[in-house]
């Protein structure tokens, strides 16, 4: 049995960049049950505040087309800009990993959900500011692969 874990505060000490910070654990178990090699079983979950923004002076309105709140917003007047003022991304998963000894071959599964949380802000004409929704899909990921090790 083992624990995985990360944290990590960036503060870049410029005007117009958030600091970030993340943190992330990985819980596993790893046994021999078979005579193939040992199997890892893991799950996971991590936090990632403030990763993703918008670079100072810049819209991000070229980004998000016709029919999204951005879109909608910046549609109004070409002169509006839109700007990241936070994000929280969480991911969580569990996963297995089984070792072949004799080919010196891991194949693995996994599954990883993600939610994703920005918020934005919004600068009309006249230059008042106000919120921004724009809503985003969480998704699942799903990896099956393997690694052969020369």
């Amino acid at each position: 049995m083992g624990l995985y874990g990360e944290y990590e505060y960036q503060d870049p000490n410029t005007i117009g960049i958030s600091t970030t910070d993340i943190w992330y654990l990985k819980p596993f178990i790893k046994r021999t049950w078979n005579p193939l090699g040992a199997t890892i079983l893991y799950g996971e979950y991590g936090q990632y505040n403030d990763m993703f923004g918008s670079i100072a002076g810049t819209s991000m309105c070229g980004s998000f087309g016709a029919g999204t709140g951005i879109g909608g917003f910046c549609a109004n007047n070409a002169a509006n800009s839109v700007a990241v003022s936070g994000s929280e991304m969480e991911r969580w998963g569990l996963g297995a990993v089984q070792e072949i000894d004799s080919a010196a071959m891991h194949l693995f599964a996994r599954w990883q959900h993600q939610d994703a949380s920005v918020d934005f802000v919004g600068t009309n004409v006249n230059g008042v500011n106000s919120s921004v929704k724009q809503d985003f899909q969480d998704w699942d990921l799903f990896q099956v692969g393997g690694i052969i090790f020369f």
